[in-house]
């Protein structure tokens, strides 16, 4: 069967999971950037201008996200540890 052509079931299905892919992808942003602009809102609160309470903000996420991924070989802690 080598070159068969490929049934439009299957090429539907390669479509759809393409499509999930690229929302699973937006819906990652969106809600990294709710993150982002909440802990900017909170530093700003606290005294920060909007550009340096941004900057922090991506920072601190930056850096959790980089902890999180050097550490993933470790079993989970079932609570935040800072």
């Amino acid at each position: 069967m080598i070159g068969a052509p490929i049934r439009e079931g299957v090429r539907r299905l390669f479509r759809m999971a393409l499509h999930l892919r690229r929302l699973g992808r937006a819906d990652a942003r969106a809600e990294l950037e709710s993150v982002l602009e909440a802990r900017t809102e909170q530093l700003i609160s606290l005294g920060m201008s909007g550009d340096a309470a941004r900057a922090e903000a991506i920072d601190r996420l930056a850096a959790v996200s980089s902890k999180r991924f050097t550490t993933s070989n470790d079993p989970p802690s079932g609570g935040r540890t800072e």
